[in-house]
């Protein structure tokens, strides 16, 4: 939030240049631009987390509570937990993994995890 409000404050600022430069005669204004990207996750609904925790997988929510995964992408791959949260489900499903090994939880995309077949 805090580096939106800055380059927020940074485009207000390079408009008021733009305008002082503009109304002065033989000068020209710097051109220079800000894109400001934010990737949207959109939160579960009620029925979302229903079919997570109650066991319900389908297509779009693959795993669900308390189901083991291993990490097979991205800088924790190969570590194994325990799916405890679901965090979003668009732009991709995500849940919260509890590791393993302890060293904590984290939001891992479900493209990242694949099933660990419970013992038999």
């Amino acid at each position: 939030m805090r580096e939106q409000i800055a380059a927020l404050g940074r485009v207000r600022q390079g408009r008021f240049s733009f305008r002082f430069l503009a109304g002065r005669p033989g000068s020209s204004p710097p051109v220079t631009s800000i894109v400001i990207l934010k990737a949207t996750m959109i939160s579960p609904t009620k029925e979302d987390h229903d079919k997570f925790y109650s066991g319900k997988a389908d297509d779009r929510i693959q795993f669900v509570i308390n189901d083991g995964v291993r990490i097979i992408r991205g800088p924790n791959a190969g570590k194994v937990g325990a799916v405890i949260s679901l965090q979003a489900v668009n732009p991709e499903t995500t849940y919260l993994v509890e590791l393993g090994d302890g060293s904590g939880d984290i939001d891992v995309p479900q493209s990242n995890l694949e099933l660990i077949a419970p013992p038999e």
